[in-house]
């Protein structure tokens, strides 16, 4: 991988009503991610207990949005 290539990776929390850049994953946090690989989303998912289909789904070209609902509600 080149440096372009590099998947760089912020987070961020709220805090005094504002988004602050913070070291490191916390509960809670804003995890921005460019260009990950897919091992680096899949090293993300598991230190942030976030399903993997969370992640890889929003970057499949095929995918489309949508909501579901149960009984009607």
């Amino acid at each position: 991988m080149s440096a372009g290539d590099a998947c760089m990776m912020r987070t961020y929390a709220e805090s005094e009503g504002r988004l602050q850049a913070v070291d490191g994953l916390q509960s809670g946090c804003w995890i921005r991610m460019v260009n990950p690989s897919p091992e680096e989303i899949v090293n993300i998912c598991q230190r942030s207990d976030v399903p993997l289909n969370f992640m890889s789904d929003p970057l499949d070209e095929h995918e489309r949005a949508r909501f579901e609902s149960d009984n009607g509600t």
